[in-house]
């Protein structure tokens, strides 16, 4: 954080310093201890001296001799009339300046006159921090912008005044300190003098690029993709003049043809076989039936005795999982393999239990809870054993599952557009995080809450998620890839650039397969669904 973090490289502000200012000339120093010493420079620029831990001011350029490994604390002390703004090189920020003299290290310190703030106008104190890069621009009562790259103090009349923060490519801010907090927007109602730190922290370039195939219509069909296997193979369903019906493409294209007055939704495919649920067109698909196809044949799954069923996912060994009604009105998961289809059961004492995954030995992974959706209670994450059900941990009452992957990863929903991930009783807040960044071709700075719409983690933890603001109606989004904690805009990492270029944009997904391959899509370009498959940049 801002002034605390050793860097060995010169900053470039530093270099600009030494460049304006007159020749240094070094006013003292102390003699090298005995041993192995480390090299600290520093250089003032304004108004000011460094106070050094046992060593003498310095107030211009001064050479000190450390032992290795020693902790360096610098202190900066303003002349009446002038403020601190700010350290470069070693340290960062506007604090305290501490770090561990591993090696050599070089710290600049500037000062500027203090403004003056007129009668009737108030001083915004603006602190800028941390190890990435960024700027804040200020909007004040009387409509005047003010930009500060470096911390500074803005002049401004009382009333409505609106800070941004602005991340530059590679960081991004993960909150507001002092008058504003957090990742809530920065509006401030302001009647007297206050102060606020941005702190910008890199984020690591992105792993990798994408080749990008464009699976909208194979051999003369219009397909809606919607389901991808860690083989890279894809299913949804087709349309043709004559027909419809339900597709798997593995570079050879399998279709099985849909009787008159149904219609498919397709959720999974594995090992040659694709499921999901079929239902009376015009009807809900929660009104339908489980089924698997394969090799041209679609099989009904059937029911626990109630009215309907539905399939989450299949695997290799064709071991298919969802939940089906019983007789009674409740609703239990279910495995179906080989024809036998099996109650899962649910937790004691509960009446609702999904199977969203399964997990590599062959466990169905899912959901126990009071009642079932779209107002769950109680809901816990659950393994099916077949010695009963393992409770992994509860979830809030206000998130709805939406989809798990096969290390038990849970991607949740909260109304009206917010979503959350769950891997081992711990939530992330996915669109906290997006939060963080300025995203360009939203049009929005860090801080205020997002929209977002999370896909379940692949077997890396890699995850995507469709970011858009919460006015725009849904046709201002873009879709991120989630890895290691960082987000990047997919629509960046695209090869050839051409196929995002606007108004086209990448903006939504249906999967991210263990290989790191998304089925996605683009409303912008006529509802183009797109393969993409990572490559080295």
């Amino acid at each position: 954080m801002g002034g605390r973090t050793l860097r060995v490289a010169v900053a470039a502000a530093l270099v600009g310093a030494c460049a304006k200012a007159p020749a240094p000339t070094v006013e003292e120093s102390t003699k090298p201890p005995a041993g192995e010493t480390a090299t600290v420079v520093v250089s003032v620029a304004g108004a000011g001296t460094v106070g050094f831990d046992g060593q003498p001011p310095c107030s211009s350029a001064c050479r000190y001799s450390v032992p290795r490994h020693a902790s360096v604390r610098l202190v900066a002390l303003p002349e009446p009339g002038t403020t601190f703004t700010g350290w470069a090189g070693a340290c960062s920020g506007t604090g305290e300046c501490q770090f561990v003299a591993a090696v050599d290290a070089q710290v600049a310190a500037q000062f500027s006159p203090a403004r003056v703030v007129p009668a009737g106008e108030l001083s915004l104190t603006v602190q800028i921090g941390g190890e990435g890069a960024g700027a804040v621009r200020v909007y004040d009562a009387k409509d005047r912008i003010t930009q500060c790259s470096l911390s500074c103090t803005v002049v401004v009349p009382p009333g409505r005044t609106f800070v941004a923060a602005l991340p530059a490519a590679g960081s991004k801010m993960p909150g507001w300190t002092g008058a504003c907090d957090g990742l809530d927007e920065c509006v401030l109602d302001l009647s007297r003098d206050v102060a606020l730190t941005a702190t910008f922290d890199p984020v690591p370039p992105p792993p990798w690029v994408y080749a990008a195939q464009d699976v909208s219509a194979l051999e003369g069909l219009r397909l809606s993709p919607s389901a991808l296997d860690d083989s890279g193979a894809i299913a949804g369903t087709y349309s043709a003049e004559a027909e419809t019906g339900i597709f798997r493409w593995d570079g050879t294209l399998q279709r099985s043809a849909l009787p008159d007055g149904i219609s498919a939704s397709v959720a999974a495919t594995a090992g040659g076989l694709v499921v999901g649920t079929l239902a009376t067109v015009g009807s809900a698909t929660a009104e339908g039936h489980a089924f698997v196809a394969a090799s041209g044949a679609i099989h009904d799954l059937g029911t626990l005795g109630g009215t309907w069923s539905r399939a989450r996912a299949v695997n290799e060994a064709g071991l298919i999982v969802g939940a089906a009604a019983l007789a009674g009105g409740e609703v239990h998961a279910f495995s179906w393999k080989d024809g036998v289809l099996i109650d899962l059961g649910t937790l004691p004492g509960q009446a609702f239990s999904e199977a969203f995954a399964i997990a590599p030995d062959g466990a169905p992974l899912g959901i126990s809870c009071d009642s079932p959706s779209p107002a769950p209670a109680r809901c816990h994450v659950v393994r099916f054993d077949r010695s009963g059900l393992s409770d992994l941990g509860g979830l809030s009452d206000a998130m709805a599952v939406i989809s798990m992957n096969p290390a038990g990863d849970v991607a949740l929903y909260r109304y009206p557009s917010e979503t959350f991930l769950w891997r081992e009783g711990v939530v992330y807040d996915i669109s906290g995080e997006a939060a963080a960044y300025a995203w360009s071709r939203l049009g929005v700075f860090a801080g205020g809450r997002l929209s977002s719409a999370l896909c379940a983690p692949n077997a890396a933890g890699d995850a995507v998620v469709a970011i858009w603001v919460p006015i725009s109606e849904g046709d201002s989004g873009i879709l991120a890839l989630r890895h290691d904690g960082a987000l990047y805009d997919v629509n960046d990492l695209v090869q050839p650039q051409r196929i995002v270029e606007w108004p086209r944009r990448i903006d939504g997904a249906q999967a991210i397969n263990a290989r790191g391959q998304i089925l996605a899509y683009a409303r912008r370009a006529g509802g183009t669904h797109l393969l993409l498959t990572p490559k080295t940049p």
